[in-house]
């Protein structure tokens, strides 16, 4: 059994996503701080920095994810 090239690609795209959702999930759950310092927000909600996170960091990666294809 053979894997073709197209597959490998394919493989290599989605891993890339997977790794940049990561990366950008662990950026916006560890400047929180920093963001409110910056913005001057009195106190973010952590639920709501909690998933946001989550969804930005999820979008990030499957973008990713389809522009290496």
């Amino acid at each position: 059994m053979t894997i073709t090239k197209e597959l490998l690609y394919f493989i290599r795209a989605i891993l890339f996503g997977i790794t940049v959702g990561y990366l950008v999930f662990y950026f916006v759950v560890f400047f929180k701080p920093w963001t409110e310092k910056t913005f001057g927000f009195k106190k973010i909600d952590v639920d709501l920095w909690w998933w946001g996170g989550i969804t930005v960091a999820v979008l990030t990666g499957i973008i990713i994810a389809l522009l290496m294809m």
